[in-house]
């Protein structure tokens, strides 16, 4: 009979991670979208500068897009943080 294989550091460290990973990566996904809809937002600031629309609304959009954008990466980035502190902290049963 032959005994299993004994899991390598990478495997070990991976079935520690793993839970993690899983929850981080729906925020992920969500914090790219996200990012692609506030690109999109700083595309249509920049095609407006280029049709002329006088400089005082665009310098109101972009104080928007501004806030908006670090409002964002701000939020992100304590759910991330909260969720892995959570997840590093909950008590297992075992």
């Amino acid at each position: 009979m032959k005994t299993p294989p004994k899991p390598t550091f990478k495997q070990k460290l991976w079935v520690s991670l793993e839970p993690m990973v899983l929850i981080l990566l729906k925020d992920i996904a969500l914090f790219f979208t996200v990012l692609a809809a506030l690109l999109i937002g700083f595309a249509g600031i920049a095609g407006l500068r280029a049709l002329g629309i006088n400089q005082q609304r665009l310098d109101i959009l972009e104080t928007f897009h501004f806030w908006a954008y670090t409002a964002t990466e701000i939020l992100f980035l304590l759910d991330m943080v909260l969720k892995t502190v959570l997840e590093l902290f909950r008590k297992r049963p075992e």
